[in-house]
């Protein structure tokens, strides 16, 4: 559960972690909140550590992926509040050329949920957007191709709908 994997977390000797295993450890952490279904405990858990982490650094990133994954599975859901959690990640941008793959993974985490909210909303405009982005980004090739090959519906769903 989240809790255990809390607990652990704690104990852990943090200076000898590097930020970006650091932040997947995070991930892993909020992760197990999603699984569990505890979004009041994830809306929490991610809200401390975005209080304790620099904007744009992995653990951030993921704490604030993760709140907006809480805010829009709580109830009642918040979508708009989820969606500006997600636009604000992926505002950090695509970074292979700084050799940054797991900053990379979480705003392409941010970008499928995204897209996964403008679909909810009937909204292909935006979810055409994010894919056209990632497109043009300076993205990790292989993880850009699978984002790209995984949404290819969207220009399709798009195209259907007539926008």
């Amino acid at each position: 559960s989240g809790r255990a994997v809390q607990a652990q977390m704690v104990k852990l000797d943090w200076s000898s972690t590097s930020h970006t295993d650091a932040g997947l450890l995070w991930m892993d952490s909020f992760n197990s909140y999603f699984c569990d279904r505890d979004y009041g405990a994830l809306l929490a858990a991610t809200a401390a550590q975005l209080t304790n982490s620099p904007p744009g650094s992995p653990k951030w990133l993921a704490a604030k992926l993760y709140h907006g994954v809480a805010l829009n599975h709580q109830t009642p859901p918040e979508p708009a509040a989820a969606a500006a959690a997600f636009e604000e990640v992926l505002s950090y941008g695509l970074r292979a050329s700084e050799k940054r793959q797991t900053h990379d993974h979480l705003i392409l985490f941010a970008a499928r949920w995204r897209i996964h909210l403008a679909f909810n909303a009937d909204d292909p405009a935006t979810a055409v957007n994010i894919v056209q982005w990632v497109e043009q980004a300076d993205g990790y090739a292989d993880l850009n191709a699978k984002f790209l090959k995984d949404h290819k519906w969207v220009t399709q769903w798009a195209a259907a709908k007539g926008r």
